[in-house]
């Protein structure tokens, strides 16, 4: 089910029940001008789907500034106070070590 995303990074969201997960891929730049829209897209399936995790695929993300950071910590926020937990999967090497830096993270960079 895809969500209104014409100048956002959110691609698409694939709700799974029996499991309660949510997925949400995002690609190209994750910064100050999509943030916004990513972080609606979050709250959107916290409230639409209730579920366990959310996982966050960035494999097609190009770009994580600082104001895409600190979105994903709302977003993590948001999450938990649902007790959802919120991860960020499948995101490349040089994002992943952002990520690990800014402690959001939970996996070490996958080399290939």
């Amino acid at each position: 089910m895809p969500y209104n995303s014409a100048s956002a990074a959110v691609v698409t969201d694939t709700a799974n029940p029996a499991e309660g997960t949510v997925r949400l891929v995002l690609s190209g730049t994750v910064d100050a001008q999509r943030v916004r829209t990513v972080h609606c897209s979050i709250i959107d399936a916290l409230r639409r789907h209730r579920p366990a995790r959310i996982d966050i695929d960035l494999a097609g993300a190009t770009l994580l500034d600082a104001a895409g950071l600190h979105g994903l910590r709302l977003c993590r926020a948001d999450a938990a106070q649902l007790d959802c937990r919120l991860l960020i999967v499948r995101a490349p090497v040089a994002i992943m070590r952002v990520l690990q830096f800014a402690g959001l993270a939970e996996n070490p960079p996958e080399t290939t």
